[in-house]
């Protein structure tokens, strides 16, 4: 009889041990799927991917933050000027988002438009007041990367707007030593008649 008790207490034994082993696979799993769920970015920012400013427009009047980043630490403008969305930036604008806001290499908005060569977004920016010569995590300003990547058109804006042409990056490097680098010679002339010389 005693033998029976303890046969039968071991196996109670085992399958508790059995549930408890069961529920704990089945909460990691969870837990694992919860954070596969959570490493998604928000779905405004594939809105502004796909440059539907209205859709972004709702989000953002349903509450969502101008100020909000991605999984990848960009802020929602710096998002827009990555994609090239300037419909898109004009509607983050109107929730008034922190300006300075910048990505994990202190990128602002106005540095990855100028570096992506888009006017309209450079424009649109500056017409906000956001500043101009903000340097990044190399020392860099919309400028020299404006300069670097040979965008006339954006460097002549800039200028126009009193970016500092002497100013340099971390390494030494001005706007028009940049863009004498990569042998950008109509770069090079807009800068030296707005009066840079080295």
């Amino acid at each position: 009889m005693q033998r029976l008790e303890q046969a039968f207490g071991g196996e109670m034994i085992r399958r508790r041990q059995a549930m408890i082993a069961t529920a704990s696979l089945l909460a990691t799993r969870s837990s694992a799927a919860q954070v596969r769920i959570d490493n998604l970015p928000p779905p405004i920012f594939d809105s502004v991917r796909d440059g539907d400013a209205e859709e972004v427009r709702e989000f953002l009047i349903r509450g969502e933050s101008p100020n909000q980043i991605n999984r990848r630490e960009v802020p929602l403008l710096v998002a827009a000027a990555e994609a090239g969305r300037p419909k898109v930036m004009q509607v983050i604008l109107e929730f008034g988002p922190l300006l300075e806001l910048t990505d994990p290499q202190g990128n602002t908005a106005l540095i990855v438009a100028a570096k992506r060569g888009h006017k309209a977004m450079v424009e649109l920016l500056l017409s906000r007041k956001v500043r101009i010569d903000t340097q990044n995590r190399t020392g860099s300003t919309a400028l020299i990367e404006a300069a670097t990547a040979g965008h006339e058109i954006v460097v002549q804006v800039l200028l126009q707007a009193g970016a500092d042409f002497a100013l340099t990056d971390y390494a030494g490097h001005t706007a028009l030593s940049s863009a004498r680098a990569y042998g950008h010679q109509d770069v090079q002339a807009i800068l030296i008649k707005a009066g840079a010389r080295k």
